[in-house]
């Protein structure tokens, strides 16, 4: 079995001990573990998939994670209407999570935020959900063919 030393530095050595409490015997493979981990969600795979985390709630705000690629981006603003800013990721279970920050002011005229993940089953039922051209965007982008060429 391959040898590898890891150098802890002072800083470090109270986690190193805590960490080998919990591992019982076998810390290699407690880092092993981390290790895969921190490749996973640092790296993307063949398709451009990686590990994305967003915010999500109004009031109170949790988080949420899950294996995406982005595909198109964009910002709307309504007359008097928030401002809508949409992030659409094809997930590595080929459904659509659309995140959405919504950005507008209360009833006092203070900033308020507005963070959703919603996730559609496929293009159809995305439709309806999202701005036009935004669409248009994304189904170009699925289409196999993210660049329209021009004969100009």
């Amino acid at each position: 079995m391959p040898n590898k030393t890891i150098y802890v530095s002072e800083a470090d050595l109270a986690v190193f001990e805590r960490a080998q409490e919990l591992a019982g015997e076998n810390l290699s493979a407690t880092i092993a573990q981390a290790l895969r981990r921190f490749v996973r969600e640092h790296e993307p795979d063949e398709q451009g998939f990686r590990d994305v985390e967003v915010k999500v709630g109004k009031i109170a705000y949790g988080h949420k994670r899950f294996r995406g690629r982005l595909l198109t981006k964009g910002r709307l603003r309504e007359r008097r209407g928030p401002l809508r800013e949409y992030e659409v990721y094809l997930t590595a279970r080929e459904r659509l999570a659309v995140y959405l920050h919504l950005e507008g002011l209360d009833a006092f005229g203070e900033e308020e935020h507005e963070y959703r993940l919603e996730v559609y089953d496929d293009l159809e039922s995305l439709k309806a959900n999202i701005p036009d051209e935004l669409y248009q965007a994304t189904a170009q982008m699925l289409s196999g063919n993210p660049v329209e060429d021009l004969d100009i």
